[in-house]
């Protein structure tokens, strides 16, 4: 009787740890209303261009092809990528600066691709001097859309130290 219950609480965990997946809430707010919240919140943002994208911690899975064959395909759990920054709204960071994003399955990690323009909304950086983002932000590959919100950027630019200025409570 006692195997039951430690069998039923084991099954629990494992579908629960197959069931987590990358969730965001989007917002349905005008565009510069959604740029405006991820600029105030994100640490930096920039317009930065993916120079090198290097996996670490590899792991191997098999797979089957779509001919029925069975190979095996290496896989990254986190990825570092090195970005030149283009043109930046928000954040003390150097020309040249990192991201280390785990980004195996259901973790949000954005992967980059070399060579490569982003819109980055970034926090950071962490102890080891990396930034961070996920699916969850506003980053994203520059497109044709992008220049919409760069616009809007631009009419934030500074709008962090403005923010942070405002008396609060405690100071009124």
């Amino acid at each position: 009787m006692r195997i039951l219950p430690l069998f039923i609480c084991a099954c629990i965990l494992f579908t629960a740890a197959k069931a987590f997946a990358c969730s965001c809430m989007y917002s349905d707010e005008p565009l510069a209303d959604q740029v405006k919240s991820a600029f105030i919140e994100a640490p930096a943002v920039v317009l930065a261009k993916a120079e090198s994208v290097e996996g670490i911690d590899p792991y191997s899975l098999t797979e089957t092809t779509e001919d029925g064959e069975k190979q095996i395909v290496d896989y990254f759990d986190t990825e570092i990528t090195e970005f030149v920054a283009l043109q930046s709204w928000k954040g003390e960071h150097s020309k040249r600066f990192y991201t280390k994003i785990q980004v195996s399955c259901c973790l949000c990690g954005y992967s980059f691709q070399e060579g490569v323009t982003y819109l980055l909304y970034l926090y950071g950086p962490s102890e080891d001097g990396y930034y961070s983002t996920s699916f969850c932000t506003r980053t994203h590959q520059v497109s044709e859309q992008t220049q919409q919100e760069i616009d809007i950027l631009n009419t934030l630019d500074g709008l962090s130290l403005i923010e942070d200025a405002k008396p609060t409570h405690s100071d009124q």
